[in-house]
């Protein structure tokens, strides 16, 4: 994980346990240090290397789990066509988000700190909220950016 994703994922972290007091959440620990044999036993524990960076274990009435994987503000998702960019690694978290959809779980990509705090805010507030989340769902990837996501920056 980089340096400016392993920042976001404590501030991230931070304002869930200030926010929401009584959620319980996890969060994946690949972006400590640990030695190659350590890295190898951590990978055999694990069922993907492109688990969602947070697990948000609050039933909001219409998704038990809120998985988000977080990426900084400046990374570089999309094409300038809107299609996922050809990096394997995101292209492998991108179909595990679309499974963990497919299986009624709510899973997204969260840009930035603040899109992801949103993102929260919105899913912790669902019961009363049905409109759509504030970031897309996930990418195909030949999807193009929607006239919708382009007003929302992404």
């Amino acid at each position: 994980m980089a340096k400016k994703e392993q920042s976001l994922q404590q501030a991230v972290c931070r304002y869930i346990a200030h926010a929401y007091p009584g959620v319980m959440f996890n969060s994946d620990l690949s972006g400590i240090r640990l030695s190659m044999g350590q890295s190898m036993q951590v990978k055999k524990l694990r069922s993907s290397n492109a688990f969602p960076d947070l697990t948000i274990y609050h039933n909001n009435l219409h998704y038990p789990i809120l998985f988000i994987e977080l990426k900084s503000r400046d990374a570089k998702l999309l094409r300038k066509d809107g299609a996922l960019c050809s990096d394997d690694h995101l292209r492998e978290q991108n179909e595990l988000l679309h499974e963990l959809e497919a299986q009624g779980y709510m899973a997204r990509f969260g840009w930035g700190f603040d899109k992801t705090q949103a993102l929260i805010d919105w899913y912790m507030d669902n019961e009363r909220n049905p409109n759509e989340p504030p970031v897309p769902k996930y990418y195909h990837h030949e999807k193009t950016i929607t006239k919708a996501q382009k007003q929302i920056n992404f």
